[in-house]
């Protein structure tokens, strides 16, 4: 309702104001034209306010049907993001060895370390994209356990980036 007053609060000071321009004498051109025209905007604005509430109740079943599919999508996200953690940790750039289990070189952790940033580059493109989607749908606090990991293996991978 905030934005709506807001609306009728400025047609009614612009209209106060050209009919004080008009009344005073003041030569504006076209004075009456810009009058004609805030009125035809004045009632398209009354049309269009009084038809929201019909469009609100049309929108408002597929829109609930959009964001439990989103909440969804986001959970399995989270899912799939978690078991990807897991799998990061394994890299051998954590256990020093390789599958041989011989020590890693420092080259091999670094082009590790490397291969992994690619792929948290990748990561960070869909965690955006899925945050876009909570933010559509007003799920922002939905996307924060996906972001924290995202950012837990940015870290790491500064950290062990120093550490090689």
């Amino acid at each position: 309702a905030g934005k709506a007053e807001d609306f009728e609060i400025s047609i009614a000071t612009n209209k106060a104001a050209l009919q004080y321009l008009k009344g005073a004498g003041y030569k504006v051109p076209s004075v009456e034209k810009l009058i004609s025209s805030l009125e035809s905007a004045t009632g398209l604005w009354r049309k269009n306010k009084s038809m929201a509430p019909v469009i609100s109740e049309r929108i408002s079943p597929v829109d609930q049907i959009w964001v439990e599919k989103t909440k969804f999508k986001i959970e399995a996200y989270e899912k799939e993001l978690a078991g990807k953690y897991k799998d990061f940790k394994k890299l051998s750039l954590w256990v020093f060895e390789d599958a041989n289990g011989h020590r890693i070189t420092p080259d091999a952790a670094k082009s590790c370390i490397i291969d992994a940033e690619k792929g948290l580059k990748s990561e960070l493109l869909t965690l955006e994209e899925n945050a876009y989607n909570c933010s559509i749908f007003e799920l922002n606090g939905k996307i924060d356990t996906s972001r924290e990991i995202v950012s837990n293996m940015e870290e790491d991978l500064k950290e062990m980036s120093k550490l090689w």
